[in-house]
Order: C-alpha cells, then structure tokens, then sequence
C-alpha cells in the first residue's frame, strides 16, 4: 500500500477505523476498516472525521473507498458517511424481517444529504469477500448514487441485522433474520454485491511481488 501514497502529503487516521491519504494522482483514499463509532452509540465522531476528511476529498481528483478489509458495524455510521457523498436525499432501498408466513412490509430507507461539505464526484469502491455487514449496506447507497465504479470481488453476502434471543438453559444465539433490497428490489444475501471489474482479492503472486492489482485498477478509473 505504501508504494500508492503520496508521501508529500500526511495520512490522517481517526479512531482506528477513518484513514486518509492520497496517491501522487491527487486522488485522495478513504480507508474504512469497520463501521463503529466511538461516542455513546450516535454518529458523533464520524460526522467529526467527515467534517475534516470532506473538504479535502472535494480538493482531489476522485475518490477510492476501501472496504476490503471492513469489519461490519452500524448502519447508521453508514448512512452517516453516506449523507457526505450526496446532496439530495436518497432512496438506497429498504429492509424486510422474516415472519411465519413471509416477510414484513418493506421499511424503506432514505439518507438526507449532510447540511454541509458534500462531495459529489466520481468515486471507485474496493471490495473483497471479506466485506460484510454495514459495509454492504454502504455500498447498497452507493449503488444507488451513481457515478460510482466497483472493482475487487463480490461482498459476503451478510446484510442481516442480528436478532438476538435467549434460550432456558442461559444461553444465547443470533439469528439473520432480515434481507435488504436495493433501489431496484434486487437482493443480494448470501451471494454478495457484485462488482463492475473482478480482481482475485490478496492474490499470492501479487502480494510477494508488492503489487495492489485492485487498487492500480482504481487509480487508472480516473485517467
């Protein structure tokens, strides 16, 4: 990763889930390592990080999201990150939960843009197989706002919130009991959202010889 960053220009990193940096194409990459926030279980400190990271994504010549290595999380710090990349509200889609006899009515799902620092340009996501959960829904918005390129692999596949319940004996389990469709009422769980470009994601050859095959693919998007 280090051979793609402008080291004319300093990384930022916040929380240990927001980084920052840009390629010497003045492109500037987003890394989102999970979806959590660290301020009492509300959108403070993401809205903090966007606030910051915003006006310098609008003074480069793109944008790369990379969620190859995201962990999941909150959807509302999707939505959150979200409401920075548009500038009118947003129909992503919207979620059912599974009953007795199918599934709920849909819940529909709209992003209001933020009231400030939005960037509307062109933006290439990475993804892998290893990208599940808040993230997926993440890019469920993206899909939905266009201008928006896909490269890597397929996501996992796991949209569902946890259901959570407790049996007699003490114990607990989680259940994936919802599915969430897109703007078009497409659903992709258990198979993933697919990609525009596919790209074997930490391919051994790549890795021993330094190259980010994925991520060369997004930088050239731009040219």
């Amino acid at each position: 990763m280090k051979n793609y960053i402008d080291k004319n220009y300093s990384t930022l990193q916040y929380h240990d889930n927001f980084t920052l940096a840009k390629t010497p194409q003045n492109i500037a990459y987003l890394k989102i390592s999970n979806f959590d926030d660290f301020s009492n279980n509300d959108v403070k400190a993401t809205k903090e990080v966007m606030e910051i990271f915003t006006p310098i994504i609008k003074q480069s010549n793109g944008l790369i999201i990379d969620l190859r290595f995201s962990m999941g999380g909150s959807d509302l710090v999707a939505f959150s990150i979200l409401s920075y990349l548009i500038d009118s509200e947003l129909a992503l889609g919207g979620k059912q939960f599974k009953t007795s006899t199918g599934y709920s009515e849909l819940q529909k799902i709209v992003v209001a843009p933020s009231k400030i620092n939005h960037y509307t340009g062109s933006i290439v996501v990475l993804t892998s197989q290893k990208t599940p959960s808040a993230a997926e829904v993440f890019l469920l918005g993206l899909q939905a706002r266009g201008n928006v390129t896909f490269i890597g692999e397929r996501s996992y596949g796991a949209f569902s919130d946890a259901l959570t319940k407790a049996l007699p004996n003490g114990w607990g389990i989680t259940l994936s009991n919802e599915r969430y469709l897109n703007s078009h009422g497409d659903n992709y769980e258990n198979i993933g959202l697919p990609v525009d470009h596919e790209f074997v994601f930490l391919d051994v050859e790549n890795i021993e010889s330094g190259k980010d095959v994925q991520l060369n693919e997004a930088i050239k998007a731009f040219r």
